[in-house]
């Protein structure tokens, strides 16, 4: 992914990066100079700061996004726990999870289908 984005950065700007950048690191110091075979002018600068600054916001939702995806899983993972121990709700025996926790999984079962359809359509 942060190939796509380098490339999108440098179609955006119509410059190359000298070197690309990691998305571990927070500081702006650490972006690489634009190089167009021109020395660098006051409006490079600008842009340079500007792509610093995009960096960094990209770099806050990544870890955003992270940590949002780690919640999920771990959720996942207790429901699919619940799940194994006390047999799926579609199961012959349905009656041994609460009435409100099946349509608590219902539910969920319903929207981890359409997100999934949402994702492939805007993927696509």
């Amino acid at each position: 992914m942060g190939s796509s984005i380098n490339r999108y950065l440098q179609w955006k700007s119509g410059k190359v990066w000298s070197k690309s950048f990691s998305a571990g690191d927070d500081s702006c110091n650490s972006c690489s100079k634009l190089e167009d075979g021109k020395s660098q002018e006051r409006s490079g600068q600008e842009t340079n700061q500007q792509m610093c600054n995009y960096k960094y916001q990209l770099e806050q939702e990544v870890k955003k996004l992270q940590q949002q995806l780690q919640e999920e899983t771990d959720l996942h993972l207790a429901l699919v726990s619940v799940v194994e121990h006390f047999g799926s709700p579609s199961s012959s025996s349905p009656g041994k999870l609460p009435d409100k926790a099946q349509e608590h999984l219902y539910s969920i079962a319903i929207l981890e289908i359409t997100v999934a359809k949402l994702e492939q359509e805007f993927f696509l």
